[in-house]
């Protein structure tokens, strides 16, 4: 037994003691760099510890490696400076600290404190049971499979699963901090999961969460890599997709953006677990499938590859379909514009020489879903030819996002002169759930005071009505 003071070993030392197997008792043992050496009885250090107790430290610095036969009881301190310690297993007993950066590639058994300060710690023994508190300013890694049962509390600000680990959440556990996945990787197990920080995966190859995972932070999916949920996802952050994102239970809440560059988003995956729900979608020139459900939009839905006017297409590269929760459209008149409906057409009816104009309305109630879309000239029933109308309500265009209860900027027509026949315009919306709207633009009666009167020998005058008629003639009578 080691008690008390410090026993190290410098580059090329070598210390020689009698004895067999090792306990450290309140003394601190520390081999400082590669090199270092303390034999006892010829047998290496490696061999020769058993247990670290209470009060006691083992620190292997200066990046050396550390490889023992025995299975080491830590109830101290074990602290690693940049090596790869291995052991048959590490096993503590409720008081130990386990701190540093470097590589346990041994199985460990864990109640108490791990501490990754310096760098990145890494547990890359096969299995891992672990029920203490993770902090640090440093990276946790976990490899190989972790158990996270009751008790564990993840402090830390930095996690990161190598590729292919497993990690078992087994109790409810919140992280604030960056968790990373490198690659491939599984997240299983009966706990919840809550993340509040920045949940990404980094590398190329499918990550499976099947847990309970609450996203109140970033959800970051990069190119190659695919996040795969099963076990419900409820979502007040953001997911960024910039690789392939699938949900197979009904994913509510939040925003999603999915990137451009051949990305995809796949939700409700074939599980009849119902539709989905989000506050905001962007679709930035990427695929979404909504795998025959309906996602509902409560916020704004803006696909950056619909096209403009004319070529405007709100479910460009979307599979599935896509409502608006509330959104309504309407048109309405302005500036002295009355829409009617004509034969069951809404009709704007404007004189030669004169304007009308109207705005687009989003007459959906508090909370409804922003109404975007376009004005079209050519498609869907939109049909303006000729010269004799012109103006913004006549020209193809996106207008929107326009909020519940509030309208576009006006739209003016210009009606110059000649015949008006079969001209209308169209209006698209965004969502499956809201039919656009198309609108006849008629030829009409001049307003009074525009009208011109035919003079003749000061006793007849001439008046106009609408072109379907003739001129009226009649006789004014002038008094003494």
């Amino acid at each position: 037994t080691l008690t008390g003071g410090t026993y190290s070993a410098g580059a090329g030392a070598t210390r020689i003691l009698m004895g067999g197997l090792i306990k450290l008792d309140a003394a601190h043992l520390m081999l400082s760099c590669a090199g270092s050496e303390i034999t006892f009885g010829g047998t290496a250090i490696e061999n020769s510890l058993t247990t670290i107790a209470k009060g006691a430290a083992l620190q292997i610095l200066g990046g050396r490696n550390y490889t023992t036969t025995q299975k080491l009881t830590n109830s101290g301190t074990l602290a690693l400076g940049g090596g790869v310690l291995t052991a048959k297993a590490l096993n503590d007993k409720g008081t130990s600290v386990l701190t540093g950066f470097g590589t346990l590639a041994t199985n460990l058994t864990s109640g108490s404190s791990i501490v990754a300060t310096g760098g990145t710690l890494e547990l890359n023994g096969k299995t891992n049971t672990l029920s203490g508190t993770m902090s640090g300013t440093g990276t946790l890694a976990f490899g190989g499979t972790t158990d996270l049962g009751a008790g564990s509390q993840l402090k830390v600000s930095h996690i990161a699963m190598i590729s292919k680990a497993t990690l078992n959440i087994d109790t409810p556990l919140s992280f604030a901090g960056t968790f990373d996945i490198e690659g491939k990787a599984t997240i299983a197990g009966s706990g919840a999961f809550t993340s509040t920080g920045l949940f990404a995966q980094t590398g190329a190859g499918l990550a499976t969460i099947s847990d309970a995972f609450t996203n109140n932070g970033t959800i970051q999916i990069g190119a190659g890599g695919t996040l795969a949920f099963s076990g419900g996802l409820a979502n007040t952050g953001l997911i960024l997709d910039s690789g392939a994102f699938t949900d197979t239970a009904s994913l509510t809440g939040g925003a999603l953006t999915v990137g451009a560059h051949g990305t995809s988003a796949v939700i409700a995956s074939g599980s009849g677990s119902g539709n989905s729900t989000l506050s905001t979608l962007t679709v930035g020139g990427g695929t979404l499938n909504t795998s025959g459900t309906t996602l509902t939009v409560t916020g704004d839905y803006n696909n950056t590859a619909a096209g403009v006017g004319n070529a405007y297409n709100a479910f460009a590269g979307v599979t599935g379909t896509i409502d608006g929760h509330g959104t309504q459209l309407g048109v309405i008149g302005v500036n002295g514009t009355t829409i009617t409906t004509v034969n069951g057409t809404l009709t704007i009816t404007i004189a030669a020489g004169g304007t009308a104009s109207f705005e687009i309305e989003n007459t959906g109630a508090a909370g409804s879903a922003a109404l975007r879309g376009a004005l079209q000239t050519t498609v869907n029933g939109g049909h303006i030819t000729g010269k004799a109308l012109s103006g913004s309500g006549v020209t193809a265009q996106d207008f929107g996002p326009i909020l519940a209860g509030g309208a576009s900027g006006v739209f003016t027509i210009a009606y110059s002169s000649g015949a008006l026949n079969g001209q209308a315009i169209h209006i698209a919306s965004d969502f499956a759930n809201v039919a656009g709207l198309t609108i006849d633009i008629v030829s009409g009666q001049a307003p009074l005071d525009s009208r011109a009167p035919a003079y003749f020998g000061g006793h007849t005058w001439s008046d106009r009505v609408p072109e379907s008629a003739a001129w009226v003639h009649g006789v004014v009578h002038a008094a003494a």
